[in-house]
């Protein structure tokens, strides 16, 4: 992580989700309130129905934790599966 960003390095699918959720959840319990975190979205290449999930999840979360957030750099295949899903 980079001053207040986290960039997702790989694929996210349902072999690896617990291991990039334990990941940003500790970013998240280690920012200070109200700061913003950029998530960086560049480096997926792969993403399935748990990466969506994951998402859902560090919404919840970020609430939890008070702490706001912005994905940046969403590849247009995972866009357009968010999309799909709704």
């Amino acid at each position: 992580m980079q001053n207040n960003m986290y960039s997702f390095k790989h694929a996210l699918n349902f072999a690896n989700i617990m291991q990039e959720l334990n990941q940003v959840l500790t970013v998240l319990k280690k920012a200070p309130k109200g700061e913003l975190l950029l998530l960086d979205l560049s480096n997926i290449q792969h993403c399935d129905c748990s990466g969506l999930a994951l998402f859902i999840e560090i919404k919840k979360l970020a609430l939890i934790f008070n702490v706001r957030y912005k994905m940046i750099n969403i590849p247009d295949k995972l866009h357009a599966l968010a999309q799909f899903y709704g």
